[in-house]
């Protein structure tokens, strides 16, 4: 049976305006089972659904942004009329598809569920596809798969190239659009939400619930804006920086190092996760799966093992592997602040993220003549692509030794007796 919620008084802007920004929606019944939901962030708020599907599930979704201080376009910022509207035949939608049922016409929106449903039964990490394929459900998730054109795919990819990111609380991000590595850093995160439109109508192209694809499948992505300029730490940054950090944040800094985990990872990485006996550590891969495997072994140096001999010796293997010097667990919000100190403190310029010290390790280890394979392996990367994309140039001789190495030799005959021509001028 489904819960009951406090009704709060959100009609109308006057009465959303009262009401304290909170992480969780203030709520109306607008039928059985379904409530008609505003979250309210300090600059404004947005409409969430929560409808009730039976057997103690939930299911709750943004639908919009409410009209409090831009007007209502029907579309994308909704009044409470129109949000009321959207909520209905959305819980009609959602209820139908528990019951394995679906009602009326095949939207991008329900290819996009039918899409994130097929990679979950896959055992794929949805959680990026699914940030990317909200804001694209934003733009084109009512428009019919059937009906779908090209130039409404061309359209949104131009809007969203040449607007700047928007935060949490929807608002646009101040950068400048003029800036070409702001201008390709957009078209490079369009590309990548394309690549996500494109996964979900092929699916649906595959599963015979569209008879064409040629709507999407003539769009082109932006071309020569995925390349973008690696920055790594020389080896007199690294020392300066490492002198620069107080000692919590000194730890992790070696940590990233040593091993180019990402941050995510080393936080949650505990004391059991270092295998002395191996001399690698253990690393819960967050963004991808290596060979299917949640969790790949990191092979370490010899100074990679004294550091972890040194960090894990005399604690229990449960405990938290890298913590502040109050023994609190660090957190993400916890480091950026602390590393553009250390930073500033080190005359970076810029100051360096923490996720430049992966780009530390990699191209370091690429200059020094570790095979490519060997550096994804490390990175847990499934083959070596991004290694490539990002690292190649870096590796001496890269191409020419590829190419010598790869193809064969076919036992061309040679005419010793030819002498070559000098061009002319």
């Amino acid at each position: 049976m489904a819960r009951q919620l406090q009704e709060t008084r959100i009609q109308k802007p006057t009465g959303r305006e009262k009401l304290k920004p909170s992480g969780k929606p203030y709520y109306r019944e607008i039928d059985n089972g379904i409530h008609l939901g505003y979250r309210k962030a300090k600059n404004g708020g947005k409409w969430t659904l929560r409808v009730y599907l039976g057997n103690a599930r939930y299911k709750t979704e943004t639908i919009g942004v409410a009209d409090d201080n831009i007007g209502a376009d029907g579309h994308r910022v909704l009044n409470y009329g129109q949000a009321k509207i959207k909520a209905e035949k959305r819980a009609r939608e959602l209820t139908a598809a528990a019951d394995g049922r679906h009602i009326g016409p095949y939207t991008v929106r329900q290819a996009f569920e039918d899409y994130i449903a097929h990679q979950r039964r896959r055992g794929r990490n949805t959680g990026e596809a699914e940030r990317r394929i909200t804001h694209i459900a934003d733009a084109l998730g009512d428009i019919e798969v059937s009906r779908l054109k090209k130039k409404q795919i061309t359209d949104w990819m131009d809007e969203m190239a040449s607007t700047p990111p928007r935060l949490r609380n929807g608002q646009f991000k101040d950068v400048d659009m003029e800036d070409p590595e702001v201008i390709r850093r957009r078209r490079d995160t369009t590309n990548r939400h394309l690549a996500d439109l494109k996964a979900a109508l092929n699916l649906a192209y595959k599963e015979n619930k569209v008879s064409s694809a040629r709507a999407w499948s003539e769009v082109e992505a932006f071309e020569d804006v995925s390349a973008a300029r690696v920055r790594y730490l020389s080896m007199q940054e690294v020392t300066r920086l490492l002198n620069a950090a107080p000692p919590d944040l000194r730890a992790l800094i070696n940590a990233g190092l040593l091993t180019g985990a990402r941050l995510s990872d080393l936080l949650r990485m505990k004391v059991g996760d270092y295998l002395q006996d191996t001399g690698s550590v253990m690393i819960e891969n967050s963004k991808v799966k290596y060979k299917g495997k949640p969790r790949f072994a990191c092979a370490l140096t010899d100074e990679g093992k004294q550091f972890f001999n040194a960090h894990t010796a005399g604690r229990e293997p449960g405990q938290i592997m890298f913590t502040r010097d109050d023994g609190r667990p660090w957190a993400r919000s916890d480091v950026g602040r602390p590393m553009r100190e250390a930073s500033e403190a080190a005359r970076l310029d810029p100051p360096a993220s923490f996720h430049v010290l992966r780009h530390t390790y990699a191209s370091h280890a690429v200059m020094n003549g570790t095979p490519l394979m060997v550096v994804a392996q490390n990175l847990g990367h499934a083959d070596t692509r991004m290694c490539e994309k990002h690292y190649g140039h870096l590796a001496p001789s890269y191409v020419q030794e590829a190419i010598a190495k790869g193809v064969p030799t076919w036992g061309v005959q040679i005419d010793e007796t030819v002498t070559p021509m000098r061009a002319g001028k």
